[in-house]
């Protein structure tokens, strides 16, 4: 019975900010097919998509790219020293950007639409995991039969 606590199985983990508890989980063996996932979202100022591309290595998330269609408060206007800055097809694009972060704290949106993950293909918005205006943490991690039986595998629902 104690092997359904023990962790075996590594994963990018949404958890529910204020408990860390997972509440849902994308396998690494999808992860490994596609190399990497993106985040979503509409600028809150001037209401434009806003891609992030991430991809994981060994336990971390790296930012790579950036992509977006204005300059605005809160958008970069060039590459800082991190990346190559590049303007193309009516886009602005951040690549090559090598941002390393142990986990992504992201607050679901409450109003704007189309905020979430793409990976592999399909879109996951973050209000069919976590409530609008709450918080959650993707971590890539080892997680136990138990979690994955408490979670929802998101290409697998």
């Amino acid at each position: 019975m104690l092997y359904l606590f023990i962790p075996f199985k590594q994963v990018l983990s949404i958890e529910e900010g204020n408990t860390k508890n997972v509440q849902a989980y994308v396998e690494r063996k999808h992860m490994e097919q596609l190399g990497d996932f993106d985040i979503h979202y509409i600028h809150s100022i001037h209401g434009s998509p806003v891609v992030e591309s991430y991809q994981i290595q060994n336990n971390t998330i790296i930012q790579q790219r950036i992509t977006y269609e204005e300059f605005a408060v809160g958008m970069p206007s060039n590459d800082d020293g991190e990346g190559t800055f590049i303007q193309q097809d009516g886009h602005y694009m951040i690549t090559d950007m090598n941002r390393i972060f142990p986990y992504l704290d992201i607050r679901i949106a409450q109003v704007m639409p189309d905020h979430g993950l793409r990976i592999r293909g399909q879109f996951i918005p973050f209000e069919e995991i976590a409530k609008p205006g709450s918080w959650v943490r993707l971590t890539v991690r080892t997680i136990s039969i138990w979690q994955k039986l408490k979670g929802v595998n998101l290409l697998e629902r």
